[in-house]
């Protein structure tokens, strides 16, 4: 299936996603925002036309879940119904550098990925970033940083999720940021998300909030092609490695309460 994403209907669709036999019964009340405008008129801007509320099937709500147990780096799997590509060591979609692949880990039980903070990085298929209402959550046991390393990153600055290069965690959408008060553990596991309602950011460490910040939903809709393991910029310009291990990154097109995170469980 895809979906048409240009309000005229002209082109611009999304990637394919695999159809559920059918909507679940489940359903939830999402504020979302509103927009208008198509890619040429949105470029470098956002025309928000205000929240409106609407109901939704919850298994119609879109995302992708990368478990990072994978055999291979090279294709990492999702685990959700969208189907959502990823490419380990991606230089575009389609080319692979292998000397920038994660390694496969693993510790009794646990499979994970090893991030090198130096090359290393997972290339997430264009536009797979939700625009406004999301939660990026991972479960991250992150090395000693030389400097500021990013977990998950996206090239229209949606938003993005790291270690500073003493330890704290952050979260930035567009040139809002948000800070742990505190420095993660070296060599231990700790979950770690940043939710998005359309209005503020917030973070949390093992499932408690550490911090959060006012953030216009404003915010320029084109150009998302998201990263694990490193800054993304313009035009595949990858930075800011991210050194240690990550078990698990999911991404979801709704505001989550803390009890209701997947990753971990």
């Amino acid at each position: 299936m895809v979906r048409l994403e240009r309000e005229d209907g002209a082109f611009g669709f999304s990637a394919p996603y695999l159809e559920t036999p059918a909507p679940s019964a489940d359903t939830i009340v999402l504020d979302v925002p509103c927009r208008s405008g198509d890619f040429d008129h949105e470029w470098g801007k956002s025309d928000f036309q205000g929240f409106r509320s609407v109901k939704v099937s919850t298994s119609e709500i879109y995302g992708f879940h990368f478990p990072m147990d994978d055999e291979s780096p090279e294709h990492p799997r999702d685990a959700s119904p969208w189907n959502i590509l990823a490419l380990g060591g991606g230089i575009g979609f389609g080319g692979i550098n292998k000397a920038a692949l994660p390694a496969c880990s693993i510790e009794g039980p646990k499979r994970f990925f090893s991030f090198n903070g130096t090359s290393s990085h997972i290339l997430i298929t264009p536009t797979a970033l939700p625009y406004d209402l999301l939660t990026v959550e991972a479960m991250i046991r992150p090395g000693k940083q030389d400097k500021e390393g990013y977990v998950f990153s996206d090239q229209n600055r949606g938003m993005d999720l790291g270690i500073t290069n003493d330890g704290k965690l952050f979260a930035q959408r567009g040139d809002v940021r948000v800070e742990s008060p505190q420095s993660l553990p070296d060599g231990k596991w700790s979950h770690v998300a940043v939710v998005y309602d359309g209005k503020t950011v917030r973070l949390f460490v093992n499932r408690l909030p550490v911090g959060q910040a006012d953030a216009p939903v404003s915010l320029r809709c084109i150009n998302s092609m998201p990263t694990i393991g490193c800054r993304h910029d313009e035009y595949l310009r990858f930075s800011d490695f991210y050194r240690g291990d990550i078990a698990g990154l999911a991404v979801v097109a709704r505001d989550l309460k803390a009890e209701e995170f997947q990753i971990g469980r």
